[in-house]
């Protein structure tokens, strides 16, 4: 066994195409300028589907071979983001409307990995992410009454998912997983 010290960090998401990922880049980085909080920029726009987890290198090369082998309900689906909300005073994302397919991936994925990894129990709510950790409540109150009332929408196909790795303090693609392709890894 492992110890925690070689274990990395990991997680599964959701990744908007080109044009919505760049339009919500550029919301971070206003939000980051206007009101000084840059943990946002630290990760590019995503949904996350199973939330951070650490794993050694050999259950990573498992959960690889499962995510490889799932044979997605699915092939494909849209996403469709709708204006602002927000997590208590201290984190504010732009909301997906919510739809049973995401809900079934989602399950899936538990499913297929829960005898490899812990994956959280805690309710899901989708979203993408603008800011988060350093926004303080006087932060937030002021950021919130521009928010509270700003318009988003978007809508975006979904063809894949993404296994995403914490490397030098950054969130960076490890691999990609087209849904409706099952391949068999041996």
């Amino acid at each position: 066994m492992q110890s925690n010290l070689e274990d990395n960090l990991y997680f599964i998401a959701i990744i908007p195409e080109n044009k919505v990922s760049n339009d919500i880049s550029k919301e971070k980085e206003s939000f980051s300028d206007a009101y000084h909080s840059k943990y946002g920029l630290k990760t590019m726009p995503h949904i996350t589907i199973i939330p951070p987890f650490k794993c050694s290198h050999l259950i990573i090369e498992q959960v690889i071979k499962r995510l490889s082998n799932i044979n997605y309900k699915n092939s494909s689906f849209d996403i469709h983001l709708k204006d602002y909300k927000h997590f208590n005073e201290s984190v504010i994302f732009i909301d997906v409307i919510r739809n049973n397919i995401i809900d079934e991936l989602v399950q899936q994925l538990k499913d297929s990995l829960k005898n490899l990894i812990t994956i959280s129990s805690g309710r899901y709510h989708p979203h993408i992410t603008i800011a988060f950790r350093d926004v303080s409540q006087s932060i937030f109150k002021k950021a919130w009454k521009k928010y509270r009332n700003k318009k988003y929408t978007a809508s975006f196909p979904v063809n894949s998912i993404y296994l995403l790795k914490h490397i030098d303090q950054r969130w960076q693609i490890l691999e990609k997983f087209d849904l409706g392709k099952h391949k068999t890894i041996t």
